[in-house]
């Protein structure tokens, strides 16, 4: 994966969906093989392979992607479910403190939940999923 600070080429209409600076949010995003990181946020292990998955999914035509997940809920949901399932599988496996693995599924689950990606499940529904 490439790192770049700088924001996606499709930024004004990732924007436009999920309001990020409106609501004063930090994520990160993929575009292709490359994780743009406007927001300066620690890049975890973790997080690199989640967005990894994203990077996959993509293929060859992430503006393609792109398009289908800014306008398709249900497309969304099961992109964010198949990268916080395998986040979550890899910070089991190298995670030997169950608590703060406990801990990290809950913030993945209120942030699957959440507002910044539409609300697309109940909070309560997406440890469920992202537990596999």
């Amino acid at each position: 994966m490439i790192l770049s600070k700088d924001f996606p080429p499709n930024f004004d209409r990732i924007d436009a969906v999920f309001k990020i600076k409106e609501n004063r949010y930090n994520p990160v995003f993929c575009y292709g093989n490359t994780i743009h990181n406007p927001f300066n946020v620690k890049l975890t292990e973790d997080l690199i392979v989640h967005e990894g998955v994203h990077s996959v999914q993509q293929g060859q035509d992430p503006e393609k992607w792109w398009d289908r997940y800014l306008t398709d809920k249900d497309f969304r949901l099961l992109q964010e479910v198949e990268a916080f399932k395998t986040q979550y599988k890899f910070i089991r496996a190298n995670v030997p403190d169950r608590n703060y693995v406990a801990k990290i599924l809950f913030i993945m689950s209120l942030n699957l939940g959440g507002k910044m990606y539409g609300n697309i499940i109940p909070v309560s529904k997406a440890a469920t999923l992202i537990k596999g």
